[in-house]
């Protein structure tokens, strides 16, 4: 036997009103046959089944609208982003418990609040700016903004929201979703903060393998610079000894031979002719004699025969003055009155400084300026490879001449080398090797059509 359903509140007001109804109906059904009472029964049986039927149908459909709506709440209330619905002036409407958990707060106490009350003050203009945006374009949008908790703690969320309506709560609504980001930021800052430490450590590192390899190129300028001088003081060394017997075997014949001559022209009749051509002869043997001595102070160049501490205003002057005295080239003094001593051979600076004018001569035939200067002047380390730290006395000769060309710079110092068809090649390079034995140095500075500069750097005698 089918068991009955019980009776509900909804069922029995349909009873009711269906009871109303009935005393008009009965007065029809008493005019019926038995037959046709008999099928009308079946019908109503059917008919009530039908509708049975129908109603377990309905509670079915009810049930499962009612398991939707649980499924639902539950994903919106213990989503793992914040929820949360407001209206266009930021006026909370419905929001979800993870919201509720963001913000700190039960979620009835959310409900008809100004959401902007939990952002922070420096944030809220951002927050005014999205939401009018979505409210006037209708499109997606988004803020990174930080959020106040009870308490005071801070975090970053990240607002995205966009506009929607469901017909409910008087109109379109913004329906936004709240991320806690506050990790990420803080990952975020971490990355930065290491990003930053690697750019100084790289920067620093950098910076150390620049000064290691100025210092590696500057030491290996250095010991090439030291080979060369070497090179060159050996050099200088063979050159001298082979100049010096040469120079001292051919000094010997000369002097053999002018003796003879002169002896020849005192003892010859006084005929005009003869006595001229004795004297064409006196002069080429001069010339071979001061080629002979220019020799011997080449092979000397490596002696210094005596050193003292002198000022070397006076000589430095009377040198260069003789050798210009009969030339159109002007020259121009710029002497520090104070000029430190230098310990030098007088001698051997002064042919030194005579080389040095010659030079400078024969560089404006057509005639110039010529500056000598001298002051003084503390190198520090390094400051001039060649020579240690200290107190020196710079001498510098200044031209105005054409210059010396780039491919002859480097060889100028060389022994036999020169550019003159009547030149030796021997001033500048003795120069160089006078200047060496007296731990000084010598360098020139020139380009073409610019004139040249050559400078001495002594060793001052003071103390200090």
């Amino acid at each position: 036997m089918k068991k009955k359903k019980p009776i509900t509140p909804e069922s029995s007001s349909l009873r009711e009103r269906a009871e109303k109804k009935l005393p008009s109906t009965a007065k029809s059904i008493e005019r019926l046959s038995e037959a046709k009472v008999r099928k009308l029964a079946h019908e109503l049986q059917v008919h009530q089944i039908e509708l049975e039927m129908q109603n377990e149908e309905l509670r079915a459909a009810q049930l499962q609208v009612e398991e939707s709506r649980n499924r639902y709440s539950s994903l919106y209330d213990f989503a793992p982003i914040g929820y949360v619905t407001m209206d266009a002036r930021g006026i909370i409407r419905e929001a979800n418990l993870t919201f509720a958990a963001l913000a700190g707060m039960e979620r009835g106490r959310l409900i008809k609040r100004p959401f902007f009350q939990f952002i922070h003050e420096a944030d809220r203009p951002l927050f005014f700016h999205s939401l009018r945006k979505i409210f006037v374009s209708g499109t997606r949008h988004n803020a990174e903004v930080r959020l106040k908790a009870p308490g005071g703690m801070e975090f970053f969320v990240l607002l995205e929201g966009l506009l929607f309506d469901d017909g409910r709560n008087g109109g379109a609504s913004c329906l936004a979703t709240a991320t806690d980001i506050n990790n990420l930021k803080r990952l975020e800052h971490e990355l930065e903060t290491h990003r930053h430490s690697l750019e100084e450590l790289v920067s620093k590192r950098t910076a150390q393998l620049a000064v290691a390899n100025k210092k590696l190129q500057e030491e290996t300028k250095e010991r090439i610079r030291t080979q060369e001088d070497l090179f060159k003081a050996r050099k200088m060394e063979s050159l001298g000894l082979l100049a010096g017997g040469i120079a001292h075997d051919f000094s010997n014949i000369l002097t053999g031979f002018s003796g003879k001559i002169t002896l020849a022209r005192w003892a010859i009749d006084k005929k005009e002719t003869a006595l001229q051509r004795l004297k064409e002869a006196e002069a080429v043997l001069g010339h071979a004699r001061s080629l002979a001595e220019r020799l011997l102070a080449f092979s000397r160049g490596s002696d210094v025969i005596k050193k003292k501490c002198s000022r070397i205003e006076d000589f430095l002057q009377g040198a260069t003055k003789f050798f210009l005295s009969d030339s159109n080239v002007r020259c121009d003094f710029l002497i520090s009155g104070d000029l430190w001593p230098v310990e030098v051979d007088e001698v051997q600076m002064s042919q030194v400084f005579t080389n040095l004018a010659v030079n400078a001569k024969e560089a404006m035939p057509g005639g110039g300026r010529l500056e000598v200067a001298a002051k003084n002047i503390v190198l520090r380390k390094k400051k001039i490879p060649a020579l240690k730290a200290g107190k020196y006395v710079k001498i510098s000769f200044k031209d105005n001449g054409p210059g010396i060309p780039v491919e002859v710079r480097n060889k100028i110092f060389d022994a036999f080398f020169t550019t003159k068809e009547k030149g030796a090649g021997l001033g500048l390079p003795s120069s160089y090797h006078i200047i060496k034995k007296h731990a000084g140095h010598i360098e020139v500075e020139s380009a073409p059509g610019e004139g040249a500069v050559f400078t001495i750097y002594l060793p001052a005698c003071v103390e200090g």
